[in-house]
């Protein structure tokens, strides 16, 4: 890690808090994305349940799971 990384992290902050009120959760999501395995490990030890539901999602149609606030039609809508 270095200033590179440094940098990059508050241009992500930035640009993920000006779409999203939950961007901690959004950039933890990402990250786990994009982690190799031995983060994965860290990141599944520090944040199972985030793990958890990335996981759901990935295999579930749309990234849709019971419980979750928009119908298939309204999501649709959301991003036209």
């Amino acid at each position: 890690m270095g200033l590179r990384e440094y940098e990059a992290s508050q241009r992500l902050c930035h640009h993920a808090s000006s779409f999203d009120a939950n961007a901690f959760y959004s950039l933890l999501m990402a990250t786990i994305r994009e982690a190799g395995s031995d983060e994965l490990e860290l990141l599944e030890d520090a944040f199972p349940e985030v793990v958890r539901e990335l996981r759901q999602r990935y295999n579930a149609p749309g990234g849709i799971i019971e419980g979750d606030r928009f119908s298939h039609e309204d999501k649709l809508q959301w991003i036209k």
